[in-house]
């Protein structure tokens, strides 16, 4: 299988961001060197139709000789279209016909370089580009007008003579070097500054990404500098950019969860092995002393006992670790027909009668027969036998546990607890109790400080919430741990 490089977020953005920034500079010579090419162009065009205007001016209609056109500009205003180094042309028709008006000394009686346009614009203009006859490059203008009639006055009756006017079509032509060659310096220095910026832009960008990305670096040097045997409460890092700040926040809470769960990983592993350090300790002891003084038959029969018994309170514990584990790493599982409450509460204190009657507790019991919840009874079970021996530990001889049973709810309460507000914080967790015994039989009952803790794991199972309350009255302070399932 083909491992999947990872990818740089710095790489990634260095390239967008040139590409981007050398797309946009590109796109705006182009923009610019577009909009010079028809500023121009246009005035270049402009400068055309006023040579072909002022050549339509110079043709007059004469009027003694109907249908004809002279054509008198003076020499000295036609230099430019005179047989020489890069000449200018033009040529004059009559419009519609091959008759020619005149035409520049520079086509030596040849044709105009180009044929005539198929269209002309509204003021009677066209205007394309074409190859002169030297070879350049050039641009010619047709301008469809009227030569004008001369008026002439008869010498003998003093009358005015004139004549209609005539359309011609006047054609220029002349070099494009007056457009191209701006534009080419226009295009050089367009591409010489975009190069200059573009290397630029290469540079700036990745400056500005290795600068701006340096807090990141740090936070991620300051991640991977933790130790997971020595977590700290935060990271220590300071002036963090505002994009990094809820990153950071994650992190911190994260390290603090993960501390919370090594230390309480910590304490359950220490509890557990000192938990069954002192029946291992009894077990050895018993044994020790048997094998050093053997004695009668009936005392090795009753050592076997007193460590069958020790073996017993081993396996206990074991099979109470293994439901805790069991219940923890279990998924959510729902009871698709409702499990009636009242049968699994009264089996339970059934079995708990015996410690109940040894403590002298008062039990009051609040059923409602038509409780039901979506749990499998072998786990509602567990709840409800871990909750009531929980409550005949920690209360004393001679106190009160009341059990309330309604629709998804099974709470208990127990009076008088020597417990205080900071002690529901450890409630619930492995192996926590009260006193610093570790390990106690009372009344017949084993206590690990395990069962909150199963309870607890059992309800999330199965969709259930818990809860642990304190309140003072007359009578003392009572427990009140409540589970409740949704309906």
């Amino acid at each position: 299988m083909t491992a999947i490089r990872p990818y740089s977020i710095r790489t990634v953005l260095e390239w967008r961001l040139t590409l981007g920034s050398i797309s946009v500079l590109a796109v705006g010579g182009l923009t610019l060197y577009a909009v010079m090419r028809v500023a121009l162009t246009a005035e270049f065009d402009a400068d055309l139709l006023s040579k072909a205007r002022a050549l339509a001016a110079v043709s007059r209609a004469e009027p003694d000789e109907p249908g004809h056109v002279e054509f008198e500009a003076a020499a000295e205003a036609l230099t430019e279209f005179l047989p020489r180094t890069s000449p200018n042309y033009f040529q004059i028709w009559f419009d519609g016909h091959d008759w020619v008006v005149a035409r520049s000394g520079s086509l030596a009686g040849e044709d105009f370089p180009a044929e005539r346009p198929a269209h002309v614009d509204a003021d009677g203009s066209a205007v394309m580009d074409v190859a002169l006859p030297d070879g350049r490059a050039g641009r010619a203008i047709w301008l469809r007008t009227i030569a004008f009639p001369e008026e002439v006055s008869d010498p003998l009756t003093g009358a005015i003579r004139t004549t209609n006017p005539i359309p011609i079509l006047v054609a220029v032509a002349t070099d494009r070097e007056a457009v191209d060659r701006p534009l080419r310096i226009v295009a050089t220095a367009l591409l010489a500054l975009g190069v200059a910026m573009g290397l630029g832009t290469v540079v700036i960008v990745r400056l500005c990404l290795r600068r701006g990305l340096r807090p990141l670096a740090r936070l991620g040097s300051a991640v991977g500098a933790l130790d997971v045997s020595r977590l700290p409460a935060g990271l220590a890092i300071e002036n963090v950019p505002a994009e990094l700040e809820g990153m950071r926040d994650r992190i911190n809470e994260l390290l603090g969860r993960t501390s919370a769960a090594l230390e309480r990983e910590r304490r359950f592993s220490g509890a557990a092995a000192h938990e069954l350090r002192t029946p291992i300790a009894e077990l050895l002891s018993l044994l020790d002393v048997r094998l050093r003084w053997p004695e009668s038959e009936a005392h090795c029969i009753a050592s076997m006992r007193e460590a069958r018994t020790i073996g017993e309170w081993m396996a206990e514990i074991a099979d109470t670790l293994l439901r805790l584990a069991r219940s923890q790493h279990a998924a959510t599982v729902a009871c698709p027909d409702p499990t009636p409450l009242a049968p699994v509460v009264r089996k339970a204190l059934e079995r708990v009668s015996q410690s109940v009657a040894q403590k002298r507790l008062h039990t009051n019991v609040d059923l409602d027969p038509a409780a039901a919840c979506s749990v499998d009874p072998g786990s509602l079970g567990s709840i409800v036998e871990n909750l009531l021996s929980n409550a005949i530990i920690y209360t004393p001889a001679g106190g009160t546990i009341d059990l309330v049973v309604r629709a998804h709810e099974f709470a208990i309460r127990n009076a008088p607890v020597d417990l205080t507000e900071s002690d529901l914080l450890h409630m619930f967790e492995p192996f926590w109790r009260k006193d610093e015994v570790r390990t106690s039989i009372t009344s017949g009952t084993l206590h690990v400080g395990l069962g909150l803790s199963i309870v607890q794991s059992l309800a999330a199972q199965s969709g259930g919430e818990i809860s642990a309350v304190l309140d003072s009255s007359d009578a003392g302070t009572r427990l009140s741990v409540r589970v409740k399932w949704p309906r």
